[in-house]
């Protein structure tokens, strides 16, 4: 009975761990590179003139159809910023390599967990 409770728990941790599992890390993007995804966070940008806007942790988006960035800045202010003024776009974008490396050691720690009780399991019942 022990074994296929921790069966079914190993089992849903597994399923949550392997869709849920991602890691963002910030990525500067020039302007001239910058596309934007669907509601994506953008942390700061760069004007032309000089100086950089930060925003607060809701970060800034992107509307395309009036080609500007808005959102508040850590400052508390609200902006409104044309593309057009932007030389650079730093954004959160998912860190595929560290995703992928996340998952895999947490599928590894599962995976031995698993051999480990089935080991435990099965030498208990074999005495």
């Amino acid at each position: 009975m022990g074994l296929r409770m921790l069966s079914t728990v190993v089992g849903i941790l597994l399923v949550v761990l392997s869709m849920g599992c991602s890691i963002t890390k910030p990525a500067t993007v020039p302007k001239a590179d910058y596309i934007p995804a669907e509601d994506e966070k953008i942390l700061s940008v760069t004007l032309l003139v000089g100086g950089d806007v930060v925003f607060d942790s809701e970060g800034g988006r992107y509307d395309r159809d009036n080609r500007v960035i808005r959102g508040t800045s850590k400052a508390g202010v609200t902006e409104e910023i044309s593309i057009d003024d932007v030389q650079f776009v730093q954004v959160d974008r998912i860190a595929t390599g560290l995703s992928l490396t996340a998952t895999f050691a947490g599928l590894l720690t599962m995976a031995l967990i698993i051999m480990y009780t089935i080991g435990v399991h099965a030498q208990w019942f074999s005495n």
